[in-house]
C-alpha cells in the first residue's frame, strides 16, 4: 500500500460490528459512508483508490449503486476495517446486483428525487412520519393518490403513473420480499381528517382503509395529533425518520411540493428523534385514534352506510 493510501488515525465513534439475521440485509451505502468518516477518508481520497470519480462515491454511498467487490475490498482496506466485519460485509456486497432494481415504474413521469427517497425507506427497518395535512404515501389509497397528484399534473398517464408508484410503496408495511415488514411510526394532525382530497367517496374510501391499516398492522403505530395539543417542535414541518441497522445512523429528510427532499444534517436529526419521542408521549394511543377515526367515519357517512370493517 503506498503512503498515499495508508490508514489514517481513527476519527469519531467507531463503527459496532454488523448484524445480519436471516432476511435482513445491512444499510450498505450508509454503512460505507460511516466507515469512510470513522477513517477520516474524504469522497475524493476514496475516489483515488477506485480511480473513479467523486460523483460514483457519492452514488454508491447513497444507494444509487452498488460496488462490485473488487472496490469494495479495496475501500474496506483503506477504512482498515477488521477482519470478521470485513467478511460480513462482503458477503453482502457479493449478493447484491450492481444496480439498485428501479421497478416497473422506469418513465420519466416519476422524479428522481423521489426515486431515491423510495431506495432509502426500502432499506430502512423503521420510520417515523409526521404531517399536519397529508397522509403518507405508504397509508394512501390509490384513488386518494391519483386525487392528490392530479392538484399539481394535468396529465392522466403521469398521475395513473405515480399513483401507481407510491401505492407500491405500502408494500414494505406488510410482508415484503427478504425482509421484515417496516415498522412504521406516522403522526398526523386532525386537520388530516377534514382536509378534502378528491370527493367525498374517496375521503370515505382512504378514512376506511386508515383504520383497517391502525387496527390490523403491528408494525404500524398511528396517532391522530388533536388541535388541542398545541404548538410542538414538528408543526409546520412534513419530516420523515429513517432507522437502519446499526452501525448506520438514522436519516431525516423533509418534502416540499413538486417531490422536493431535503436531507438534514445530524443535530438536526437529533432533535427531530427527541421530537418524535415526545409526540409519542404525548398524542393519544392506537385504541384511541381507532375510535377517533370511527367517529369521522361515522360523520362523513349517512347513517347505515358506514363500510363494515374488516
Amino acid at each position: 500500500m503506498s503512503n498515499q493510501h495508508a490508514p489514517k488515525p481513527h476519527c469519531g465513534t467507531k463503527p459496532t460490528p454488523i448484524t445480519t439475521p436471516e432476511g435482513h440485509r445491512p444499510d450498505l451505502g450508509a454503512l460505507l459512508k460511516q466507515l469512510r468518516e470513522w477513517a477520516g477518508a474524504t469522497r475524493q481520497e476514496a475516489a483515488d483508490i477506485l480511480g473513479c470519480t467523486t460523483s460514483k462515491i457519492g452514488d454508491l454511498e447513497n444507494a444509487r449503486s452498488n460496488p462490485k467487490p473488487a472496490e469494495a475490498e479495496r475501500l474496506l482496506e483503506r477504512y482498515a476495517v477488521p477482519a470478521a466485519q470485513r467478511a460480513q460485509i462482503m458477503a453482502h456486497v457479493r449478493q447484491r446486483p450492481r444496480r439498485t432494481p428501479r421497478g416497473t415504474h422506469s418513465n420519466s413521469a416519476v422524479p428522481p428525487q423521489l426515486r431515491r427517497i423510495v431506495e432509502f425507506e426500502a432499506q430502512a427497518v423503521a420510520a417515523c412520519y409526521y404531517s399536519n395535512e397529508l397522509i403518507p404515501a405508504p397509508l394512501q389509497t390509490k384513488s386518494y393518490a391519483e386525487a392528490l397528484i392530479s392538484c399539481t399534473e394535468s396529465n392522466t398517464a403521469k398521475v395513473a403513473n405515480l399513483a401507481s408508484f407510491q401505492a407500491d410503496r405500502a408494500r414494505l408495511l406488510h410482508e415484503p420480499s427478504g425482509r421484515s415488514p417496516l415498522r412504521y411510526r406516522c403522526f398526523l394532525g386532525e386537520a388530516v381528517l377534514h382536509t378534502k382530497i378528491g370527493n367525498d367517496a374517496v375521503m370515505l374510501e382512504q378514512l376506511t382503509h386508515l383504520r383497517a391499516l391502525a387496527t390490523n398492522l403491528p408494525n404500524l403505530e398511528l396517532h391522530l395529533v388533536p388541535f388541542g395539543l398545541g404548538s410542538h417542535v414538528l408543526l409546520g414541518f412534513s419530516p420523515t425518520l429513517y432507522y437502519f441497522r446499526k452501525p448506520a445512523p438514522p436519516q431525516l429528510f423533509s418534502e416540499a411540493p413538486g417531490y422536493r427532499f431535503t436531507r438534514h444534517h445530524a443535530e438536526t436529526t437529533r432533535r427531530a428523534i427527541a421530537a418524535f419521542d415526545q409526540l409519542a408521549a404525548t398524542a393519544p394511543n392506537r385504541r384511541d385514534t381507532v375510535a377517533q377515526l370511527a367517529r369521522q367515519l361515522s360523520a362523513t357517512v349517512m347513517p347505515g352506510q358506514l363500510p363494515q370493517h374488516r
